[in-house]
């Protein structure tokens, strides 16, 4: 059973997308992905003797690297073509919304530039994955808005997940 949080404190940043996450947690953890009549969730904490907090994907994203390392320009002609990217995450669900991330009590630190479209991508932490930015970001032909690629400008990682503003890009 997955409800809006109700008498309980929500991440900063994660807004609308957090669940209070009422389930067996035998087995499960941090970055797991649990899947329910309700839409496919993360796990971004499981605190004890409360809720887990879950935050509800709507889409699956894949996360790439430049094989010459974080940067733009990697390609032979000051781009990043396909064949050169090293893909570090593959169609991992997370939670993609138009827009600067929260403003207000619920603000985050991510570094945004005001007068162009940013869209921030709520991302389970793994302690494997670290996105950078300059990093491609891939959504799924499934994800609201269809199938779209994206730069990270900056990244926040936090005890609940990473937030990742992301630029759109042509492909």
């Amino acid at each position: 059973l997955f409800l809006p949080p109700q008498g309980w404190r929500l991440p900063p940043g994660f807004g609308e997308a957090s669940y209070a996450g009422y389930f067996a947690r035998a087995g499960l953890g941090v970055g797991d992905t649990v899947q329910s009549a309700e839409g496919v969730f993360f796990l971004a904490a499981l605190p004890p003797l409360a809720p887990a907090l879950c935050i509800r994907a709507n889409g699956r994203f894949t996360l790439a690297r430049a094989r010459g390392g974080a940067g733009f320009g990697a390609g032979p002609y000051g781009g990043v073509v396909r064949p050169e990217l090293a893909v570090l995450a593959r169609d991992w669900a997370g939670h993609l919304r138009l827009g600067a991330p929260v403003t207000g009590p619920k603000a985050s630190a991510l570094p945004m530039e005001g007068r162009l479209a940013t869209y921030t991508l709520l991302w389970p932490r793994h302690a494997d994955v670290t996105p950078l930015p300059a990093d491609l970001v891939f959504a799924s032909a499934e994800t609201e808005g269809g199938a779209r690629q994206f730069a990270v400008a900056g990244v926040v990682v936090e005890a609940e997940g990473v937030r990742l503003a992301l630029r759109e890009v042509m492909g």
